[in-house]
């Protein structure tokens, strides 16, 4: 769960996993009121965190951007070097297309509507 003051989002991250999670990244996807991606972001947390603790993060919903969508066509988007359509078609057929929807949290601000937060983690040790 995430809280919103003025323009300031907080909320806490907890590692329940049995390794420190070495370079956590939170990344940021801010929605329009119609619930379609306008722009993305991401907080890097300057600190690991060990396994079963909690670290506390704060973030600046990003007000002064000059947001212009292009396009809301994915049909010629590539991931990992496979046309967007493909996967589509090939590996889900089947799609919930309105399942990301379930993740977004409303905030107050002047550009965006919505936000979803996802967890990255490096987990890593050096020998």
């Amino acid at each position: 769960m995430v809280n919103q003051k003025d323009s300031i989002l907080t909320g806490v991250l907890f590692n329940k996993g049995t390794t420190n999670a070495t370079i956590p990244k939170i990344l940021l996807s801010f929605y329009d009121k119609n619930k379609r991606l306008v722009w993305i972001d991401h907080l890097f947390i300057e600190e690991s965190i060990r396994p079963r603790r909690k670290h506390y993060f704060s973030y600046r919903i990003p007000e002064n951007v000059n947001i212009e969508v292009y396009s809301n066509d994915y049909s010629q988007s590539y991931s990992n070097g496979i046309l967007n359509r493909e996967i589509k078609n090939n590996f889900l057929p089947n799609r919930n297309e309105k399942q990301h929807e379930v993740l977004l949290q409303p905030i107050q601000s002047k550009k965006f509507s919505y936000v979803k937060m996802e967890l990255n983690e490096y987990n890593g040790a050096f020998k």
